[in-house]
């Protein structure tokens, strides 16, 4: 009798354990996948923000260099001298030819240079901490309704009409970030419009 409650016992006991055991590992496996999905999440929106920053760097870069044609005194026919081409040249954004455009940096300035295919032709930026390449490219479209050609009115006298035709004064410049996460692509898109509103005033 006292063998076989003491059989019973150890099989409770070893039983117990590999309850337990199996327990433990169903949770530390769970625990794990957590916290490799966390990991993922969490490089994810780390490139995510990287990539806002590339798309606000073109933004930027865009700004200061209409701000910079004003400071050269180009004149209102100058503010958007923003295209490089090879011999060092800037030239106006010509609206009708090339809308998709890259960034260019020389010794002296900022420009950018007309794309035809963004998806082989854009600027790849590779940021060593993670290990991505980002891929980036705007796009340059004039727009109506913001402020006229005539740049002889007045700020007073500036109506404002959506159906107005597109305005040599205001360019919309977007501009598209993608990246290769895992084997999908991830992509970003900001949008602003840049004016020559220096003349009417």
């Amino acid at each position: 009798m006292k063998n076989s409650r003491l059989q019973t016992k150890k099989a409770f006991g070893l039983l117990e354990v590999l309850i337990s055991a199996g327990i433990i590992v169903v949770i530390l496996g769970a625990m794990t996948v957590a916290a490799r999905q966390s990991m993922k999440q969490t490089q994810s929106l780390q490139n995510r923000a990287q990539a806002l920053y590339l798309a606000q760097e073109a933004i930027e870069s865009l700004r200061q260099m209409r701000d910079t044609n004003w400071l050269n005194n180009t004149g209102d026919n100058g503010w958007d001298n923003m295209v490089y081409d090879a011999s060092g040249i800037y030239g106006k954004v010509n609206y009708s030819i090339a809308n998709n455009y890259v960034l260019r940096f020389d010794t002296n300035r900022f420009g950018v240079a007309p794309i035809t295919d963004p998806s082989t032709q854009s600027e790849i930026v590779k940021i060593e901490t993670p290990g991505i390449e980002f891929n980036r490219y705007l796009r340059i479209e004039n727009v109506g309704g913001l402020i006229p050609n005539d740049n002889t009115n007045s700020a007073k006298q500036i109506v404002i009409n959506a159906k107005d035709p597109a305005s040599d004064n205001a360019m919309k410049v977007t501009v598209n970030v993608n990246w290769l996460e895992g084997v999908s692509t991830k992509s970003i898109q900001i949008s602003e419009i840049l004016t020559n509103w220096r003349p009417m005033y």
